[in-house]
């Protein structure tokens, strides 16, 4: 009989010592727990992605649509200025081997012109660079700039190197595409998934793509505006590439 009332009672104790601690660490509002000595550290909650979260220097984070008014004095000299800059540092880096190619503006069609990365391509007479490109990515969202190769055989279908120099670029890539837009060559923002931007021979290429894969394309003449009459839908080329 007295075991049993020794067991009761070490069981009432222990009780009240447990449950005592429950309250203890009961926490108020979002401040620190009651009784603790500092916060809880190494707990995330499972439901925040702590890598997807927006940096701090982008307040809005409303992405336009690709019909967003375009600040062209602006995006031409920003445009002009990255071209510049790119073949400096290229030319630096290859040691004057180089030379400018062409560039690749992707828009996806939440994106205005102003947001889409551009990737200038240099070439080199390097020997052992010769199946390369060099590759300055500029990426206005994140504000960073990325060098890397890619080989050609990636791009052998979609990009071909400009002739022109940069001083004979007379339009800027934005305003190609405002002239297209203006002439009715281009698809509606609600039936382009993406569009892609380059520079070829003396013209602007601008291909369209939609859901289905499938693309149509319109070239503007980069000295005076014009832009060409043709325009070829075809589906996606095989050799589509990501520049990483």
């Amino acid at each position: 009989m007295g075991k049993k009332v020794f067991l009761f009672s070490l069981l009432v104790v222990l009780s009240g010592f447990l449950f005592g601690c429950e309250r203890k660490t009961s926490t108020t509002g979002t401040g620190t727990p009651t009784g603790s000595s500092g916060p809880a550290t190494g707990l995330t909650s499972p439901l925040v992605d702590v890598s997807a979260t927006p940096e701090s220097n982008f307040s809005d984070t409303t992405a336009p649509t690709a019909n967003t008014n375009l600040d062209t004095e602006s995006l031409k000299s920003t445009f002009a200025q990255n071209l510049t800059d790119t073949t400096t540092k290229v030319q630096k880096a290859l040691k004057n081997t180089a030379t400018f190619c062409t560039v690749l503006i992707e828009m996806p069609n939440t994106y205005s012109l102003a947001q889409a990365p551009q990737g200038f391509f240099f070439t080199t007479t390097n020997e052992g660079l010769k199946d390369w490109y060099w590759v300055v990515t500029i990426d206005p969202v994140e504000k960073k700039e990325k060098h890397s190769l890619a080989a050609k055989s990636s791009y052998k279908d979609e990009l071909e190197c400009t002739r022109l120099k940069i001083d004979e670029i007379k339009v800027s890539f934005d305003e190609a595409y405002q002239r297209a837009g203006e002439t009715g060559a281009l698809s509606s923002a609600g039936d382009t998934l993406k569009t892609k931007i380059t520079l070829k021979d003396h013209s602007w290429k601008i291909s369209q793509y939609d859901v289905e894969g499938k693309f149509s394309s319109k070239e503007v003449d980069a000295t005076n505006a014009y832009v060409s009459s043709a325009a070829t839908t075809s589906a996606t080329p095989t050799s589509e590439s990501i520049i990483k």
